[in-house]
């Protein structure tokens, strides 16, 4: 029913969801979800869309919003929120009586910049295994914080400035709005700025955050994304402490001239996982992802039907 290159594509159809590389149709669950969305149509979120628009220029896009069925041909199409970033979407289809949820990123706990995610049974589930291994756990983010504020009171006390390197999209804000709720004020790179004003446009409550500019940071927690850290208007500001805030501390790459390191991630980790997928109680599973083997076989281990979606192996020519 589905093949999968360069993005997942329903059979028989010209439906594709989050491709890779341009087709006629692709949905886009979410603004982390395809490097390349320049195809000839899309379909999305508002919120979405406006997280993207720059790079979705000469495209059609239709956009939609949760909890409304229209139509593709003769199968019936719904959005319905992820809990992931802003205007994240699982793509839910009636098709020959038979119910096909889609879903790349998602998170089933309630958090500070995201709608809630909305959990539906269906018969037959694809899902995005990123990190689909055992030694995947990531704490909540409300307890994921609390080094995190230990890190930056001993930066205060020490009369430094503390940096946290986090991407420009997704954790920043769920960052940003954790550090704010606990009385911090914060400046974040452009780059940050420009995705969090999309996420206040609409509605999530954010505020005593402003743009990086000049070299006097009293009391501030400064937010930018790692490949940013060595601009040169940083390297001029005396006092800076930097900390990643990554998806895992075990990611961490060695040789790193970062000192601290701490796991923070609105992904879902491997427990997550398995129970989102106990939850839609699917009759089958696809898997995609960078660890699909694992997390399929794990699947098949619980009794699930579980199917691998990966890119056919090339030939070499001789």
């Amino acid at each position: 029913m589905f093949d999968y290159s360069n993005g997942v594509h329903l059979r028989d159809s010209t439906i594709w969801f989050d491709a890779f590389k341009k087709k006629k149709l692709s949905f886009i669950t979410n603004a982390l979800a395809t490097d390349f969305v320049k195809h000839e149509k899309v379909i999305t979120t508002p919120q979405t869309y406006k997280l993207l628009e720059r790079r979705l220029k000469n495209v059609n896009v239709l956009t939609c919003p949760y909890n409304h069925v229209f139509n593709l041909g003769n199968i019936e199409v719904e959005l319905l929120p992820s809990g992931f970033i802003l205007g994240s979407c699982q793509v839910l289809l009636f098709m020959e009586n038979t119910k096909i949820l889609y879903t790349c990123d998602f998170n089933l706990d309630v958090l500070q910049t995201s709608e809630n995610i909305e959990i539906t049974e269906c018969d037959i589930l694809i899902i995005k295994s990123i990190y689909g291994k055992k030694q995947y756990f990531f704490p909540s983010t409300d307890i994921a914080l609390n080094p995190i504020i230990g890190f930056i009171s001993n930066c205060f006390d020490q009369d430094l400035i503390p940096v946290l390197l986090v991407e420009p999209l997704g954790n920043s804000q769920e960052l940003a709005k954790l550090l704010i709720s606990e009385g911090y004020k914060i400046c974040v790179h452009d780059t940050i700025y420009r995705n969090t004003n999309i996420y206040k446009d609409f509605g999530i409550e954010l505020y005593n955050y402003s743009p990086i500019k000049g070299s006097e940071f009293d009391s501030r927690v400064l937010l930018i994304p790692p490949d940013k850290k060595n601009e040169s208007k940083f390297l001029k500001i005396d006092g800076l402490e930097f900390a990643n805030i990554c998806e895992s501390a075990i990611r961490t790459k060695k040789g790193s001239d970062v000192k601290y390191n701490f796991p923070f991630s609105i992904r879902p980790g491997y427990d997550q996982m398995i129970k989102f997928v106990k939850l839609v109680n699917p009759k089958e599973v696809y898997v995609t992802g960078n660890m699909n083997v694992e997390f399929a076989n794990d699947l098949k281990e619980k009794g699930f039907k579980a199917n691998i979606l990966q890119s056919p192996e090339q030939l070499s020519l001789i």
